[in-house]
């Protein structure tokens, strides 16, 4: 890589080679429990690289949920006039505002590596775990996975990244300094250069869950609580 801003800085990084393996050979949810054995569905992926070229990665996720109104009307109070103050009730189909759709992006670095296994198999590696009461897979929940092949130096940056921005608690915080990338000014090697070039083949797949598949008797109980209430605010 090779940069020349506009006040005639130049920066370059290392020579970066473009890392390529086997792609998510699978992806699915499973019932689990996380460490605060808090039971919920995890997502997982599976890579079989065959080739033994690819070690490490590095992935992203993207999910959307389906939202329900719980309490949704199909009337809404229109104002017609505000002298004299008149108001009017309309009436609009029933699915407009009842349901909406919510995507987020997955903000943490999720690393993986095969480092040091025989097989070069990554199996059931954990991307997004949801707690059986987390609204997001109350109806209809999908996930896209990004996987990224990257290098060995990438990996350890950023690992030693994540290390940095991440602490068990307030005493034991580790404190960071500098964090040397691949990339330095060409004419000025004592400037402090932020960032990490890499190159890496991408691949993706996407799943879709459907809650009352996984947990069966939590989708059972929601219902007969909404039921209840329901009829409490009908009395």
């Amino acid at each position: 890589m090779y940069i020349k801003t506009a006040n005639g800085d130049e920066y370059k990084s290392t020579p970066t080679n473009l890392n390529t393996g086997n792609g998510i050979t699978n992806l699915f949810g499973k019932i689990a429990t996380n460490s605060n054995q808090e039971e919920g569905v995890s997502f997982v992926v599976n890579v079989q690289e065959t080739s033994g070229a690819a070690k490490y990665y590095r992935y992203e996720y993207e999910e959307t949920h389906k939202i329900i109104a719980p309490w949704y009307r199909n009337r809404k109070a229109v104002i017609v006039s505000e002298d004299p103050p008149k108001i009017e009730i309309e009436y609009k189909p029933d699915e407009i505002g009842k349901v909406c759709y919510s995507t987020n992006k997955s903000s943490s670095l999720i690393l993986g590596s095969t480092e040091g296994l025989n097989n070069g198999q990554l199996v059931d590696f954990s991307l997004r775990f949801l707690e059986r009461d987390d609204y997001k897979i109350s109806n209809r929940y999908s996930i896209l996975a990004k996987q990224y092949v990257i290098s060995r130096e990438a990996h350890t940056f950023y690992k030693t990244l994540n290390d940095f921005s991440s602490s068990d608690n307030l005493f034991s915080q580790i404190q960071p300094g500098f964090l040397k990338g691949n990339i330095e000014n060409i004419n000025d090697e004592s400037e402090k250069v932020i960032g990490f070039f890499e190159v890496s083949s991408v691949s993706a797949k996407r799943i879709f869950l459907n809650i009352t598949i996984f947990l069966p008797t939590r989708f059972q109980e929601q219902n007969i609580l909404l039921a209840v209430l329901l009829l409490l605010r009908k009395k």
